[in-house]
């Protein structure tokens, strides 16, 4: 990766290019084991018609509702998307030029964990989870104290006001 400063970091250079998404009649046992399977917090929800109606995160599956229907039924394969709540508001979507900390602060603003990337024809060619951004963050931080200190100065570690137990 080649060194810029913060305002040049773009959501395209640190995007997850896999959307991963799950469909609104997918059991909650899906959704659990897609998600753990696929190392993800979060999907855009689909309608039978394609259409993106919401996103579903690990936190909505913890949620009271969730949580009720589970007491109710004990089987997470007979409750679906659409029994449970979820986030129904418009998703957030970028382009992928967009700076990455134009990015972060949407998300921080809407108070969401992810945003979506936008491709062609009106389908998400990324997405850009809050995760992604902190690591680009600690990448640049990185780079730039490398560049400070010289290429081929060891890492040091300082730590401030620790206590050894």
């Amino acid at each position: 990766m080649s060194t810029r400063t913060t305002n040049q970091l773009l959501v395209k250079d640190f995007m997850s290019n896999k959307v991963i998404s799950i469909n609104d009649t997918d059991s909650l046992q899906f959704v659990f084991q897609m998600f753990e399977r696929c190392h993800i917090s979060g999907a855009p929800i689909l309608s039978a018609e394609g259409k993106v109606i919401g996103v579903l995160s690990k936190s909505d599956l913890m949620n009271r509702t969730v949580v009720q229907k589970l007491r109710e039924t004990e089987q997470l394969e007979s409750i679906t998307v659409s029994d449970i709540t979820y986030s129904k508001a418009p998703v957030a979507v970028v382009d992928p030029e967009m700076p990455l900390e134009k990015a972060a602060e949407l998300m921080v603003e809407k108070q969401i964990h992810r945003v979506f990337v936008r491709g062609e024809k009106g389908s998400f060619s990324g997405i850009l989870s809050s995760f992604d951004v902190m690591k680009a963050f600690v990448q640049s931080g990185q780079e730039k104290s490398s560049s400070r200190n010289g290429a081929s100065s060891s890492k040091t570690m300082t730590t401030v006001g620790a206590k050894k137990f």
